[in-house]
């Protein structure tokens, strides 16, 4: 989900898909603010049961104007409202270690740090 063009309180679905997470870093653009939910496929634990991760997680591009972060801010709890339920939060400020070992880690319970940075 991002802003509609040329509004900065409009959201919209701008792709969906069932890929791995580089498919989706594609679709991240630098100067925009994002917001993905994302499910994750666990790796087998003992017995072999499979689990899943619901992530939110808010891409804040490199080429945001700080005025724009500012107004975008205030709506994040409403969209993280609309994506509810979730099992964690993520803050993505880098696609460079934007990968799937990164967002296991850090939306992990016990995690120290919440930002794919």
């Amino acid at each position: 989900m991002g802003f509609a063009p040329g509004k900065s309180n409009e959201i919209e679905v701008q792709n969906k898909g069932r890929g791995a997470i580089a498919e989706m870093i594609g679709h991240l653009k630098d100067d925009e603010m994002q917001f993905i939910l994302i499910r994750l496929t666990l790796p087998e634990m003992k017995g072999g049961v499979v689990s899943t991760r619901d992530v939110f997680i808010e891409w804040n591009g490199p080429n945001v104007a700080a005025i724009d972060k500012g107004k975008k801010k205030s709506l994040v709890g409403e969209i993280k409202e609309l994506l509810q339920p979730y099992h964690a939060e993520l803050t993505a400020i880098s696609k460079q270690n934007f990968i799937l070992d990164v967002v296991l880690d850090r939306s992990a319970p016990f995690s120290g740090s919440h930002v794919i940075d």
